[in-house]
C-alpha cells in the first residue's frame, strides 16, 4: 500500500489501479478513512431517519409491528395505552437520540482512534442496510 503505482505496472482493471493509487501515500489513505466514516455515517443517519418515518408512519399499529422488547417497555414508560400516539412520541424521541448518540461517538472516535471509528462505523452502517433490507422485504 505504501507504494507508488505507474499505470504501465499495472496488470489489474482500472478499478485496481485506481485504489492503488488512492492508497499510495498516508495523505491518501486517511482521506480515504474520512471518506468511508462519512459515508457511513450518512448510511446510519439515512436509515435511521426511514426507521423514524415508517415509526410515525405506522403510529397506530406500532404495538403489533413492533417486536423489539426494548421498545416495548420504552413505549410503555408513561403508563399509557400503547395504541395512543404518546407512548410512540417517548418511543420516537429514543430512537433519534440513540442515533445521534452514535453518530456522536463515531466522530469523537474518528478524532482520536480513526482506525476504531473505520471498524465502527463500517459495523454499523452494514447493520444499519440489513435492518433497512428486513424492512423492504
Amino acid at each position: 500500500l505504501g507504494t507508488s503505482v505507474r499505470i504501465d505496472q499495472t496488470v489489474g482493471s482500472p478499478i485496481q489501479y485506481m485504489l492503488s493509487w488512492l492508497c499510495e501515500t498516508e495523505f491518501r489513505t486517511e482521506a480515504l478513512k474520512r471518506f468511508v466514516i462519512a459515508l457511513c455515517i450518512w448510511t446510519i443517519a439515512l436509515v435511521a431517519t426511514y426507521d423514524l418515518f415508517l415509526t410515525v408512519k405506522y403510529a397506530a399499529t406500532l404495538d403489533i409491528y413492533e417486536m423489539n422488547p426494548i421498545g416495548r417497555t420504552i413505549m410503555r414508560l408513561n403508563y399509557g395505552e400503547i395504541h395512543s400516539l404518546e407512548p410512540v412520541a417517548i418511543f420516537s424521541s429514543c430512537k433519534f437520540l440513540g442515533t445521534l448518540l452514535v453518530i456522536m461517538i463515531v466522530q469523537a472516535l474518528s478524532m482520536f482512534r480513526r482506525d476504531w471509528a473505520l471498524v465502527v462505523s463500517i459495523s454499523l452502517a452494514c447493520f444499519q442496510l440489513f435492518l433497512l433490507t428486513c424492512f423492504l422485504l
